[in-house]
């Protein structure tokens, strides 16, 4: 019966709207729970904050939604400190796809190119220091 609820092909009839809110009331209402759990918030104070607006980071601190702020360096930081331990971060990178290996070689052979006509006119208008007359 509900093979298709959510394609784009068709609308949602209104039963399928009930089960859909009533999915996501359930999982708003979980995070409320889990966020006023980890951060020792009452319940409906959490409920008030969760409006669907977004806080900057001095205001979740000054509302007890964040202990501390800061860049990846801090956290390195606090990590390190909390555990006693050496920090050393990973940098996991999207293997480049054809299309964009291709790109970026056409790219770099554009500039050697154009590198080079460049030089030309720039030695095409050199003055050699036999034509220079110095004026004193």
């Amino acid at each position: 019966q509900y093979k298709d609820i959510g394609t784009p092909f068709r609308h949602l009839t209104q039963e399928e709207e009930k089960i859909f809110q009533g999915n996501l009331d359930a999982i708003h209402n979980y995070f409320i729970l889990e966020v006023a759990k980890n951060r020792n918030l009452d319940v409906e104070q959490t409920r008030k904050l969760a409006n669907g607006l977004f806080y900057l980071g001095a205001q979740a601190k000054d509302l007890g939604l964040v202990d501390e702020l800061g860049g990846k360096d801090e956290a390195v930081a606090y990590l390190e400190r909390t555990l006693n331990t050496t920090i050393t971060l990973a940098k996991f990178e999207k293997p480049k796809t054809l299309a964009e290996l291709l790109t970026e070689v056409a790219s770099r052979q554009s500039f050697f190119v154009g590198e080079g006509i460049a030089s030309g006119f720039v030695k095409q208008q050199a003055v050699p220091a036999s034509d220079v007359t110095v004026r004193t």
